[in-house]
């Protein structure tokens, strides 16, 4: 069997480096050809060991690409013969050099003590990350205890979410904290001048070394510290983690365990940002939380951030929600250190922190160079990348300014592409009356459902990209189709928040022209 040892990879001569990427290249070993041969969607299907087993690669197909697979993805041994044949015996040196490949001691087959998967770059098909990670099984297939900073695979659905989420906009300096295989250090490093990928263990650490080596990427540094300890000192633009965010009665893995109530290494990361974060920089987090009887998840992140609390604009992405009770018999039925006890602890534990329901999404925030800070909980969607969070905290600063939020109002209300109008109605004295409507939009920014008054169905009718703010409240109050009471500060504030939520398009290039 395998042994589990800090020094698995070696970060050898740049010309291995130069060749690796080369023979992995000219393999096609991406994301879709692996999938295209192995007839599947993704390559989380592939991710427990007996659908691993269940796959055969058919001996007509002994190519580079089969090879990878074979070696990196479903962790088997190869003949020595048939590797040096089709990759030939300075590309078996060359893998063997950086400890990607290892020759048996008592029969002529290699194996790949690790993990190697190719992890697309969001909004791009090419070029993508090889990421390189602790495998869980030995090359017979037998599964290996991990140990406690084992390195997670960087390929995961929750990892794959969690770049998505970046903005991709170019920035001087970036810091990735718990960067475990460097996947979202690597993926910034297309956009930033220099980033940095820290972690609290070497093993992790080393593994993001030899990714940034080996998907040749030179404005990467990786520093070993817990959290900030390794750049005190020093300040980012934009400071990205996936952190360890698992409630834990008894800590296992540091990659997984976030304390009693998950948040341990969250709040730290949160308390820590006004000493890292220059002025207007942002921050992007993957996270778990939990609502409590005194407050949203996101306005106890708030109080974390102490006096500096009014100088953040925060954004929480909420994917899923659960109850204590359900999320506490998860614990103990997914984590294995877990014991039957462990149940009432939970439910203990979660009663007397006040918990109404676990929530789990992705934390952004903005820090500001004025005060007037926003919250907002919005919902999560595939679809929404980073520009989207971008786009928020745009607004926000827009609302922020008078010129800007009167720009804004001066222009032609249009609505958004793929808003879909359900009219609600009800029987009154016979007849049937509109009451009520709700409100789609097409999931931009992020999606949105609106339930509103039935008047509000006739507003929208009159946003024909012709006509302003004032000029459809004056249409409207002459006709009698806006409630008695409505002001128009009160319509504009409807407006402005109809155009936050995706819903009205307000076209600022024809507000700037009619107020010049």
């Amino acid at each position: 069997m395998a042994n589990w040892t800090p020094d698995t990879l070696r970060i050898g001569r740049e010309a291995d480096f130069l060749l690796v990427r080369r023979l992995i290249s000219e393999a096609s070993y991406s994301e879709a050809e692996i999938c295209r041969r192995l007839s599947i969607n993704t390559l989380t299907e592939i991710d427990s060991p007996q659908a691993r087993k269940a796959i055969n690669l058919p001996k007509s197909d002994v190519d580079g690409l089969a090879a990878f697979i074979s070696l990196f993805l479903l962790g088997r041994r190869l003949p020595l013969e048939e590797l040096e044949r089709t990759l030939g015996c300075g590309g078996v040196d060359g893998l063997v050099g950086l400890d990607l490949l290892r020759r048996h001691p008592s029969s002529p087959s290699c194996h790949s003590p690790v993990q190697v998967v190719p992890v697309g770059l969001p909004g791009n098909a090419e070029p993508c990350l090889w990421l390189a990670s602790d495998r869980l099984e030995d090359p017979d297939g037998r599964p290996l205890p991990p140990p406690a900073d084992v390195v997670f695979s960087g390929h995961n659905a929750l990892t794959r979410e969690f770049l998505k989420t970046l903005p991709g906009s170019p920035v001087s300096d970036v810091l990735d904290l718990c960067t475990g295989t460097g996947a979202a250090a690597l993926a910034a490093s297309h956009f930033a001048q220099r980033v940095v990928a820290s972690d609290i263990t070497r093993r992790s650490v080393h593994f993001a070394a030899f990714n940034c080596r080996l998907n040749g990427r030179d404005n990467v540094e990786t520093v070993q510290g817990d959290l900030y300890r390794a750049v005190e000192g020093r300040r980012f633009d934009r400071i990205l983690a996936h952190p360890p965010y698992v409630p834990s009665l008894k800590p296992t893995a540091v990659y997984r365990d976030g304390g009693e109530l998950g948040d341990q290494v969250l709040r730290r990361i949160i308390e820590g940002l006004s000493r890292h974060l220059r002025p207007h920089g942002t921050f992007h987090l993957q996270c778990l939380g939990f609502d409590s009887a005194g407050a949203r998840f996101e306005e106890r992140v708030r109080g974390w951030l102490g006096r500096r609390s009014d100088a953040y604009d925060l954004v929480f992405a909420l994917k899923d929600t659960l109850s204590p009770e359900r999320f506490a018999r998860d614990l103990v039925e997914k984590v294995a250190s877990s014991a039957p006890a462990d149940l009432q602890r939970w439910q203990q534990l979660f009663a007397s922190s006040q918990v109404r329901s676990i929530v789990y999404g992705a934390l952004a925030g903005k820090r500001l160079a004025i005060g007037r800070p926003e919250t907002r909980r919005v919902q999560f969607s595939q679809d929404c990348g980073g520009e989207c969070y971008e786009w928020l905290f745009d607004w926000f600063d827009r609302m922020r300014d008078a010129d800007g939020k009167r720009q804004l109002l001066a222009a032609p209300l249009r609505l958004s592409d793929g808003v879909r109008l359900e009219a609600g109605s009800r029987v009154e004295d016979g007849r049937l009356k509109a009451a009520g409507c709700r409100i789609f939009n097409a999931g931009l920014p992020f999606p949105t459902r609106v339930d509103a008054d039935a008047w509000v169905a006739s507003f929208l009718q009159c946003c024909d990209s012709r006509r302003t703010c004032r000029q459809v409240f004056e249409a409207m109050s002459g006709c009698s189709r806006l409630p008695d009471e409505l002001s128009y500060a009160d319509f504009q504030a409807m407006v402005l928040a109809l155009a936050e939520r995706g819903v009205l398009t307000l076209d600022l290039k024809e507000a700037r022209e009619a107020v010049l």
